[in-house]
């Protein structure tokens, strides 16, 4: 959670008044996991959980049917849940 704060804001903050480019190009386009029917469906739900108990409550799990509906052009046979890091997820450069 700390690293998020700090690619929006936490450095443009510590170069305040600093000649200095603060832009990362941060890129918030979020991810998505997915996992097997099974033992990969299994250590997704823990993931995630562990992921919440730390404070990342804006990862979703979604049924194969919700991921169907949300990415019609993802294939979901052999799928049984995603897990979907909408926002404060991404990359920089």
């Amino acid at each position: 959670l700390y690293g998020i704060e700090f690619l929006k804001t936490g450095l443009k903050d510590l170069c305040a008044g600093l000649d200095v480019d603060t832009d990362v190009q941060f890129r918030e386009n979020g991810y998505l996991i997915l996992a097997s029917p099974g033992a990969g469906e299994k250590s997704l739900r823990e993931n995630v959980a562990t992921q919440h108990a730390c404070g990342a409550t804006w990862i979703s799990l979604m049924s194969s049917d919700e991921l169907r509906n949300r990415f019609p052009w993802i294939s979901t046979d052999g799928i049984a849940l995603g897990a979907f890091g909408e926002r404060n997820e991404g990359y920089f450069d």
